[in-house]
């Protein structure tokens, strides 16, 4: 382990922001935009004061938008109801026509409102429910509020009311069956979540957020959303846009957008406490209570607590590690030792004990407290901030990592008045306890993540609406990444792995007229690992026959960063599965750094190798050695001797061979596949640059009367220098068997016994190819990350969503992508399109997704009883993801498939179908809520990747208690 150093986020000047200083810091940021938005003098203006109110309850209704567009044209002017369900619209003289909308309540219009000079007129309005609506308003399509109709990309929104119905381990299983979305489901909580496909296992590539604040933990930046502080209770709603979104959001925004929308508590008062129990030990409980302390000030808290027991899995190199240690407890004593050098003799214990051992249970307990203050009727100030501590198993590219006690905390600070938004925030973790199962070492990272933001908007020209013919929206962003590991995670790396990303971007919407409108927008932005900018466009022309229907043709280019993982990543992956690690070869992940790595040296040959033979007084197996059989045959003659596998006077013989008459080979760690090591050329592993995907699509959302919604789209994308998972980029030494045997017989052995030990010999890896750039006390494979040349692809998805009757609905999605695996060329970075088999593993690039799934929900809701039932279908997949790799249902060379069934060939992901139910029951007049969901309802095992648990049925009962 390297030398531990702790590291805070400063500004320019060195200063910290922790406590006072960070909360300083953000006040500054946010009040500085303030003169933005100072209001300008008004001339012959009167106001329009409407009262909103819940048609149902009689309650006044909040965050309702209220538009006023002038009868004669002219600019609109747009409010938001207080939590007294009142907004006081200032309006120039004149006539006007009132629109009131709210997510999943029917829209209301007020004709012929007329505003006199220094007068206040009233309107007063109730708002009823739209039974079981469809549709809405979004926030996450273009960074503005829209009507889902007008955002030009797919746009699905999971509400309040339908996240309430279904009691949930995590968050993210109400995205089960949203078109577009893949999830690998780990376990009973653990999920990953991509849009699109190109899943991994330990991923961060689709663009989370909550509250307008990144969601995935800093550094890493994976998205664990079962970390995030919100709980169900408290979600407004979750939206999920398909498709490119850099122009507006910046990096790493390919394929996507997901934005959790917690509850105002100028929105929503009272108190909610649930109780929930089911399969797998599961517990869970959550509260979130809200209060007006004024009119205009509100303040809420939000809690949760869940424990249960994960689903088994038997991970074979776990096992292996844990046999080696069990029966040799001195050698893994020993590269423990070697890797933390001042571990103390009971820390070693610990970590050896460990090793291998998959703790299945969970815990997690989180909170949120949230403070919103609206000085006017214009503007709005939020303060937030939570924590989470989880305790469970999360996998990662080198094996399952077990999280103790992890802390992911934020806080945050929000600002609003009319079109400009300003936010700062800081997300921070803490690894505390956690540990990687395989080797049994701690993981420290007590990473930060800073982002500054701006938005500003106007709007000129002719009203159409509720908007002007020209709506320009701007911004810049900033992110601070400080990774913190303390040499653990991040390596020969720790002290050069700070980040910092600048972006700016403008957008404009222009309205030809009624029925088509044009969109354009561009980004730039700056990265401290880029040597040059990097530039997003986007453009789009968007055709509405009607206001609740358009149609849309869209071009969009994002590009995604390499993480801080990427560049970054230096650690002990612990065993090599397979037969290596049971030889003393370790897995090591190591990220292509800002310059990148070589396994060559000057004069175009291999630098060397080290092997896991070479005893300690020679260096151990970190010694460098150079790649001759001379070199290496002594360290092999002492492992058949030290396994007993020939007798001293057999040693004293072989070491007596002119052994430079045998060739070595090379055996490719990814394919199991063996070449000559004579004039053999290793690729470099150079610096990652950015990931580009370029997107045509044409779609259609539409809303017929608030009882039947459609989204769907085609499109055709490219992507260029797509970033691999972690691939192994040095091959294993081996001798030439059929030459030994030769020479064997040579030196006077009987042929068979030649042949025998020959053979055993050719099968035994006497080292791995390896550098001075791989800093390790361990002969290590290497695996990093690569830059893949190009591959397109067409896909489309479809959603439907249908109010059937005022008690029925239903529901149907479905997503297609015309491959779920492509062939690239590593020679030429070219996509190979006709192929009859696939030779070379390092050649495949894994969607790592169902190239379809299909899901259907019906649902029935009347006089407080309600239940649903839902189907999903997924396809068979192949899998190509760092150590978790299943790729048997590919066409693959009798070689390959040979070489693969020799180091334990695992099959693709198989195709399935499962069902869900779900029931739910209000006690009217008692704010007491009962629901049950199962899922997997007929307990059918099936896996969502390859080794992740096989997932079983799952049955929830929650109480709710609403005060």
């Amino acid at each position: 382990m390297r030398a531990r150093r702790s590291r805070s986020l400063t500004s320019a000047s060195g200063h910290p922001f922790t406590g006072a200083g960070f909360l300083f810091a953000l006040g500054l940021f946010v009040f500085g935009f303030g003169f933005l938005a100072a209001p300008a003098a008004a001339q012959e203006t009167g106001r329009i004061t409407a009262r909103v109110v819940d048609g149902a309850t009689n309650r006044p209704h909040p965050d309702v938008r209220v538009v006023a567009v002038p009868s004669g044209g002219g600019n609109p002017i747009v409010g938001l109801t207080s939590a007294t369900g009142i907004a006081v619209l200032e309006a120039p003289v004149g006539t006007y026509t009132v629109t009131f909308s709210a997510i999943s309540f029917d829209n209301s219009n007020v004709e012929g409102v007329v505003v006199t000079a220094g007068q206040s007129t009233p309107i007063a309005i109730s708002l009823d429910r739209a039974p079981l609506a469809v549709g809405g308003i979004i926030v996450s399509g273009t960074r503005t509020v829209r009507k889902d109709t007008d955002a030009p990309a797919t746009t699905q929104i999971i509400d309040a009311a339908e996240i309430s119905k279904r009691p949930a381990a995590s968050p993210v299983q109400h995205l089960e069956g949203t078109v577009g979305v893949d999830l690998i489901k780990q376990g009973v909580s653990a999920y990953n979540p991509v849009v699109r496909g190109f899943n991994n296992i330990f991923s961060g590539a689709l663009h989370a957020l909550t509250d307008n604040r990144l969601a995935g933990i800093p550094s890493l930046r994976v998205n664990l959303l079962h970390f995030v502080p919100s709980n169900d209770d408290d979600l407004a709603r979750m939206e999920v846009v398909l498709g490119p979104g850099s122009a507006l959001y910046g990096p790493n925004t390919a394929n996507g957008v997901l934005h959790l929308i917690t509850k105002s508590p100028l929105a929503e008062q009272g108190t909610t406490v649930s109780v929930s129990g089911g399969e797998q030990s599961l517990f869970k409980g959550m509260f979130r209570t809200s209060h007006l302390l004024s009119d205009d000030f509100g303040l809420k808290v939000s809690g949760s607590y869940f424990r249960g027991d994960d689903w088994p899995f038997a991970d074979p190199t776990e096992l292996e590690a844990r046999q080696l240690c069990a029966t040799s407890p001195e050698v893994c004593a020993r590269v423990l030792r070697a890797q933390d050098p001042e571990a103390s003799d009971a820390q070693i214990d610990e970590r050896l004990a460990r090793i291998g051992i998959r703790d299945l249970s969970m815990e997690r307990f989180g909170g949120e407290f949230r403070a919103d203050w609206k000085p006017d009727d214009v503007s709005t100030l939020i303060v937030q901030g939570g924590v989470t501590s989880a305790s469970g198993i999360e996998l990662t590219g080198i094996g399952a990592g077990r999280t103790e006690n992890w802390l992911y905390s934020y806080i945050q600070t929000r600002y609003s008045r009319n079109r400009l938004f300003a936010q700062a925030y800081l997300n921070t973790t803490d690894a505390r306890d956690s540990f990687l199962v395989r080797q049994g070492v701690p993981l420290t990272d007590k990473s930060k993540l800073f982002v500054a933001q701006v938005q500003h908007g106007f709007g000129i020209g002719e009203s159409f609406g509720a908007r002007q013919q020209l709506d320009v929206t701007y911004g810049a962003d900033l992110y601070l990444t400080r990774p913190d590991t303390e040499g653990d995670i991040n390596g020969q790396y720790e002290d050069d792995d700070n980040v910092n990303e600048f972006g700016v971007y403008a957008q404009a919407e222009y309205i030809i007229n009624d029925q088509f409108e044009l969109l354009g927008a561009l980004r730039a932005d700056k990265s401290s690992l880029l040597d040059d900018p990097v530039f997003s466009p986007r453009a789009a022309l968007l055709y509405k026959p009607d206001p609740n229907h358009t149609w849309r043709a869209t071009y969009n280019r994002a590009f995604s960063m390499p993480t801080t993982l990427n560049y970054f990543l230096d650690i002990n992956g612990g065993l090599a599965s397979g037969g290596a690690g049971q030889l003393g070869y370790y897995l090591r992940a190591q990220g292509s750094g800002k310059d990148g790595f070589s396994f060559m040296n000057d004069q175009g040959g291999i630098a060397g190798v080290r092997s896991s033979f070479t005893p300690e007084a020679l260096g151990g197996p970190g010694q460098l050695l150079p790649l001759s059989a001379e070199a290496l045959w002594p360290l092999m003659v002492g492992f058949l001797l030290q396994t007993q596998q020939i007798s001293p006077q057999q040693a004293a013989l072989l070491g007596q061979l002119p052994i430079g008459l045998v060739g070595l080979n090379l055996l490719d760690a990814n394919t199991g596949l063996i070449s000559p090591a004579a004039g053999a050329v290793i690729p470099d592993t150079p610096p990652l640059r950015e990931s580009t995907t370029n997107t045509f699509e044409i779609g259609y959302q539409g809303n017929f009367q608030g009882r039947l919604a459609i989204a769907a789209d085609v499109y055709y994308t490219k992507r260029e220098n797509f970033t691999s998972p972690l691939l192994a980029r040095n091959p294993l030494v081996l001798f030439d068997g059929q030459q030994l045997g030769a020479l064997l017989v040579q030196a006077g052995l009987p042929a068979q016994d030649a042949a025998a030990l020959a053979t055993a010999v050719g099968g035994v890896p006497v080292g791995v190819v390896s550098s001075e750039d791989v800093i390790s006390p361990t002969a290590d494979i290497v695996a990093s990350y690569i830059n893949f040349g190009e591959l397109d692809y067409f896909g489309a998805d479809l959603a439907v969503q249908a109010r059937l009757t005022d008690h029925w609905t239903f529901g149907t999605s479905m997503s297609w992508i015309q491959d779920d695996f492509f062939l690239v060329d590593s020679d030429t970075d070219t996509e190979v399109e006709d192929f009859t088999e696939i030779e070379d593993l390092n050649d495949v690039v894994g969607l790592n997704a169902p190239d379809f799934k299909w899901s259907v929900d019906v649902g029935y809701t009347n006089a407080g009883f309600s239940a649903s039932a839902r189907g999903r279908y997924s396809s068979e997949f192949s899998v190509n993801s760092a150590d978790f790799v299943g790729v048997g249902c590919l066409p693959l060379s009798n070689e390959l498939r040979g070489a693969l069934e020799a180091s334990g060939l695992r099959n693709c992901v198989e195709a399935y179908t499962v069902f869900d139910l779900g029931f739910g029951y209000e006690i009217a007049g008692t704010g007491t809520e009962i629901l049950l969901d199962v899922t997997n309802v007929f307990d059918v095992g099936y896996e969502t990747f390859v080794g992740v648990p096989e997932i079983g049925r799952l049955a929830i009962l929650q109480v709710r208690k609403t005060f």
